[in-house]
């Protein structure tokens, strides 16, 4: 009657391979139940000409954040109603609808009987009812409904909570959102990237990753700035050359507007390289020089002279730099860092590129990562306090330091970080 027979260790092995299989089909229960009540069945209620909409899944883990992140934000359009207000009357679900035309709407799982109809009218909103849902707008809208597009995953994501998913149907694409302490991320799966950026660059304006140029630009006037004189067949152009991938990086500074442009894996050689800013400098600094005609009209002629601009040689914390003065004071800087060639006029942010693509790495959201500021681009389109839409807008991002962007193979996820 030993405990320790052979028949009791198969007993035992027997019980913990039966216990390890009612966890495994329990947690598969669980999960199908999760996914099937996140479906997204509420965009089913999305006016026409809907081109954003977002769904949020409320949670005791969820409605805190969301609460206070959307506190004092309209939800409605021409209506002064929040999140707060519609919460009591929602079963977990809520989603938000911009048309075309920048209406705003919501939808909330729940009935419209159970809604205060005080609630209603004093802020005369109109209520449509479809399939246990009801659509919360300032007129009746024409419905039609979207496609959820995207599926929540169905493992658990570690470290971050799912808060819902965005949707753009007229681009056919949709992601999922998540939360964690540092930011909230926007997970969108895209074709394969043409270009992989993952060299971040510290307190950036915006960055505009993997331009490229075909051959057949129609911007000719910038490629005729930004190309070396033909000086023979065999000579190629610097920049905008064929199949040539670039990327742009602005910021907005105390001192102005600072740009870095890197051309990838350019890798020209110093000569073409002191040519090009001997161009720039010329371009900058022409010489005007004027003559009589016979008629007694003035004629004059503007000559630019590439090689009296003198190119300065100058040590940099990424290595050998050339410097050249351009009109105003202002100089523009080059370098050939791992084969790519970076222009810029900030030698601050020349190094810093260098400086954090050495060091690369890191979280999307930390120090040394790619962002662009929301408030710096909603300041670029000059009318952010008198379009009532971007200022909806502006209150959204507000809460958010800057936004991150991660390029991937087949996906792109957008950081709203709240370092």
């Amino acid at each position: 009657m030993s405990r320790h027979t052979k028949t009791t260790r198969r007993n035992r092995r027997v019980v913990w391979l039966l216990l390890s299989v009612l966890g495994i089909f329990a947690f598969i229960v669980f999960r199908l139940g999760t996914l099937w009540f996140s479906r997204g069945e509420i965009l089913l209620l999305a006016p026409t000409d809907t081109v954003f909409a977002v769904h949020f899944q409320l949670t005791e883990s969820t409605s805190p954040f969301l609460n206070e992140w959307l506190s004092g934000i309209p939800l409605l359009s021409q209506r002064s109603i929040e999140l707060r207000d519609v919460l009591p009357y929602t079963k977990g679900e809520i989603a938000l609808f911009i048309t075309k035309d920048g209406r705003r709407s919501i939808a909330i799982r729940g009935d419209k009987s159970a809604i205060d109809p005080e609630l209603l009218s004093q802020y005369s909103i109109s209520a449509q009812e479809k399939g246990g849902f009801v659509l919360l707008s300032e007129t009746l809208l024409p419905i039609s409904g979207i496609p959820s597009l995207t599926h929540r995953s169905f493992f658990p994501s570690i470290g971050k909570r799912w808060l819902g998913r965005i949707v753009l149907p007229e681009e056919q694409l949709g992601g999922n959102i998540f939360k964690t302490d540092d930011y909230l991320s926007f997970e969108f799966e895209t074709e394969k990237q043409h270009l992989n950026q993952d060299e971040p660059i510290p307190n950036l304006g915006l960055s505009l990753s993997g331009l490229s140029w075909d051959g057949e630009t129609p911007l000719k006037t910038l490629e005729y700035l930004l190309t070396p004189f033909t000086q023979g067949e065999a000579e190629k152009p610097l920049f905008l050359d064929e199949n040539s991938q670039m990327e742009v990086f602005i910021r907005q500074t105390s001192g102005g507007r600072e740009t870095l442009l890197i051309q990838k894996g350019a890798n020209p050689t110093t000569e073409v390289l002191i040519r090009e800013l001997q161009l720039i400098g010329a371009l900058a600094k022409p010489s005007i020089q004027t003559s009589i005609l016979p008629d007694g009209s003035l004629f004059e002629e503007i000559e630019v002279q590439p090689d009296l601009i003198s190119v300065e040689e100058i040590s940099t914390s990424i290595g050998l730099s050339y410097r050249v003065s351009t009109n105003s004071g202002s100089i523009v800087i080059a370098t050939i860092h791992n084969n790519d060639l970076l222009l810029s006029n900030s030698q601050d942010l020349l190094e810093t590129y260098g400086k954090t693509k050495e060091g690369s790495g890191g979280l999307a959201c930390a120090p040394q990562s790619n962002y662009l500021s929301p408030s710096f681009l909603l300041s670029e389109t000059s009318s952010d306090y008198f379009n009532p839409d971007l200022s909806f807008y502006h209150q959204v991002f507000s809460v958010f330091s800057h936004v991150s962007i991660e390029f991937k193979k087949y996906s792109t996820t957008i950081y709203l970080c709240t370092l």
